[in-house]
């Protein structure tokens, strides 16, 4: 399975069945990942699903392979506020551990940057696929799911936040910045005068590109969104027109078991049909919040 199916389904069983049966299923899958994966969340999962299913020790063990043996960082906030590990706030190596951490976070902040990454697919036509991450993600999982937009004559445009959550794990939680560093991101490709540009992302990553467009920033060929989180959606309805006008037609894949925003985006594409603005609605059952095992095809489709 995949690194995201591996958290999505632990979820799920955690949900379900509780802490116990969701710690057993990601210890025992927890090396079956294929292709990329994230040690830093896979250990967030473990340690916090051993505390609260009352492993303490093994718990222990857990975060201090993360932190101390791995050199992982997480949110010092997080630590400190996380419920299934209050039973280590007095334990003086825990304590040590997250102002680590602490330490850890506030020079990842500091040094993080917004960062695009171009690859080039030797096409003389100047053709571009703009490419964002979700929530808790780099550019190492744009590549892995978008790199074949390469073989299908397009350069890829990696774009990933500079807004930094966890080890290897960035975010749009500001979406204003994330909007302020995509902006900067698409004015660098207009000094390369591309014939076509796409623009798609994942989750809230598929959010800012709708800010920008809603804001007149960017003018796309196409837009793909795939299982799109819209924490704005008040302000897009306010600014449906905008999306009418640009005339630019607007592809969403999302799954039937997408639990985190399966209804935001029924209810934005409710307002695309309300508004009757063209777009294409994949709908696949069985899919949870990631990206569909066959998304190559979809792709090759929509270029």
């Amino acid at each position: 399975m995949k690194y995201t199916e591996l958290l999505n389904k632990t979820l799920k069983i955690y949900k379900q069945k509780g802490s116990k049966e969701a710690y057993e299923f990601i210890e025992k899958n927890k090396n079956n990942i294929i292709g990329y994966r994230n040690e830093a969340q896979i250990y967030n999962f473990r340690y916090a699903l051993a505390a609260s299913s009352g492993l303490k020790a093994e718990a222990l063990k857990l975060i201090k392979e993360a932190i101390v043996d791995k050199g992982y960082w997480y949110s010092y906030d997080y630590l400190k506020s996380d419920e299934d590990l209050e039973c280590f706030k007095d334990n003086e190596d825990f304590i040590n551990m997250i102002n680590l951490c602490k330490e850890r976070e506030q020079s990842a902040r500091n040094e993080s940057k917004p960062i695009m990454r171009i690859i080039d697919n030797k096409n003389e036509e100047s053709k571009f696929v703009m490419a964002l991450h979700g929530n808790q993600e780099n550019i190492q999982m744009i590549k892995e799911q978008w790199e074949v937009v390469t073989e299908l004559g397009y350069k890829l445009a990696m774009i990933q936040s500079s807004q930094v959550q966890v080890t290897d794990g960035y975010v749009w939680s500001d979406i204003n910045k994330g909007f302020k560093e995509l902006l900067a991101h698409y004015e660098c490709l207009q000094k390369d005068k591309y014939d076509n540009l796409v623009v798609g992302g994942f989750s809230a990553g598929a959010g800012v590109i709708v800010e920008v467009i809603i804001n007149q920033k960017i003018k796309a060929d196409k837009i793909i969104l795939v299982a799109p989180w819209f924490p704005n959606l008040d302000k897009i309805k306010e600014n449906i027109y905008i999306i009418k006008a640009i005339k630019t037609k607007i592809y969403m894949i999302i799954g039937d078991e997408d639990d985190d925003c399966l209804e935001c985006t029924r209810e934005f594409k409710a307002m695309l049909d309300d508004n009757n603005i063209e777009h294409d609605f994949e709908f696949i059952k069985g899919l949870d919040h990631s990206y569909p095992d066959d998304f190559n095809k979809y792709l090759n489709r929509i270029l």
